[in-house]
């Protein structure tokens, strides 16, 4: 009878553990950001989750990230690819926010066109995020190397993005800079 209730105890607590759904909220070690720039950070996840889940008709995040960068990589015709428009949009509202400034630079002869600021907040962000997750310290070395996102790293991030944990708060902001870098080429 113990052993039956042991058991019991232990696939519980295997369960428990393996379903656990919470979300991760957004890190600020050595308070890099402010907690106004905090807001504005969950506003561009929030953001870019919205877009994604009403574009894929999916009902919870991690399939429509999963799908959304499935079809970054294997789409020749970017038919499946978020509207230029959409994220364009955003990236208006985005840009006006304080942290904008602790992300990107704007090239001075191309005033639409961003880039990874490699001196700036968020690049020890991503930093900090790697020593916990192997490809985002990937993503981080190859980013600061070049203080740029290259061709190869595009398709790297979408072929595994599965790595990234879409529960984690953190995760989704990495994943939604990224491609709001991207698109704002």
């Amino acid at each position: 009878m113990r052993l039956i209730f042991k058991s019991t105890i232990f696939l519980m607590a295997i369960y428990t553990t393996s379903c656990n759904t919470s979300e991760v909220g957004l890190e600020n070690a050595n308070d890099r950001f402010s907690s106004e720039e905090i807001v504005e950070l969950n506003k561009i996840v929030s953001s870019f989750d919205s877009i994604l889940v009403k574009k894929y008709g999916c009902t919870s995040l991690t399939p429509a990230y999963l799908v959304f960068s499935d079809s970054t990589f294997s789409s020749l015709d970017h038919s499946l690819l978020l509207e230029f428009d959409l994220i364009y949009s955003i990236y208006d509202e985005i840009y006006e926010y304080q942290v904008a400034e602790k992300i990107w630079w704007k090239d001075p002869h191309d005033k639409d066109r961003i880039n990874y600021s490699s001196n700036k907040p968020y690049m020890d962000y991503l930093f900090e995020q790697g020593l916990k997750n192997s490809f985002i310290h990937e993503y981080w070395e190859n980013v600061n190397s070049v203080s740029d996102i290259g061709p190869s790293m595009v398709l790297f991030f979408s072929k595994n993005a599965n790595k990234l944990n879409f529960n984690n708060r953190n995760h989704r902001l990495i994943f939604a800079i990224h491609y709001f870098t991207i698109y704002n080429r």
